[in-house]
């Protein structure tokens, strides 16, 4: 549960900085091939936490004794 809980986190925490991403990629066209590359860079982030998710879920959670 609390594997879980953390990828829920941190695809909540990539979601948002994309939107930021995007955002600032499209009000500045001419915007660094940097930020570019870091748009891309969390998206894949959040194509594999995605996939992760479904194997974190039935995980035994860690203080489990």
């Amino acid at each position: 549960m609390e594997v879980a809980a953390s990828v829920m986190g941190l695809l909540s925490v990539a979601a948002k900085v994309a939107i930021l991403v995007n955002t600032i990629s499209d009000r500045y066209r001419d915007a660094p091939s940097l930020l570019r590359n870091i748009d891309i860079e969390i998206k894949d982030f959040r194509f594999i936490i995605r996939k992760l998710k479904p194997l974190a879920v039935g995980l035994t959670p860690l203080d489990a004794e």
